[in-house]
């Protein structure tokens, strides 16, 4: 009987320990995808960027070419990082800058804190949990010569 149940046991953690790798391994290719998608998308602002130090110069701008050049150039960069680390080496320097920047980092978060507030206020306006998204789903009502033109839905 204590056998059996060792069995069991064994295989139950055999079970759990190959689910757990089947979810860590799916949860690195997100991450991998992820990170491809964010230096394809980075690639395109540095073209754009460069495109915009063209512009510039052609219109005797050399301030403003050389202020995209300098955005192309970390844009570069960035996106060559993303593309040849792997997301623990990305996590690791990541977590290296904020110690080494406590305050910059405290200060990035506190500002990012601050505009989701306001995202998450300014779109709590709207119920999307209803039929009618986009409609207001309260008041303010406004009339615009004599047309009510959002009011209550219920």
């Amino acid at each position: 009987m204590k056998s059996r149940a060792t069995d069991v046991t064994k295989t139950t953690w055999s079970d759990r320990n190959a689910t757990l790798c089947r979810i860590k391994d799916a949860g690195r290719d997100a991450v991998a995808r992820q990170q491809r998608k964010a230096a394809v998308r980075i690639g395109e602002y540095e073209s754009i960027a460069r495109d915009a130090a063209e512009t510039f110069r052609s219109k005797q701008f050399p301030a403003l070419a050389e202020r995209a050049d300098t955005i192309a150039g970390v844009s570069a960069n960035a996106r060559s990082y993303l593309a040849q680390s792997e997301p623990e080496e990305i996590w690791h320097d990541a977590e290296d800058c904020i110690r080494g920047h406590s305050a910059l980092a405290f200060t990035c978060f506190f500002a990012a804190g601050l505009v989701a507030g306001r995202f998450l206020k300014s779109s709590s306006y709207y119920d999307t949990r209803d039929s009618n998204a986009g409609k207001c789903a309260a008041p303010p009502t406004v009339t615009i010569n004599q047309k009510v033109l959002c009011q209550k839905t219920q």
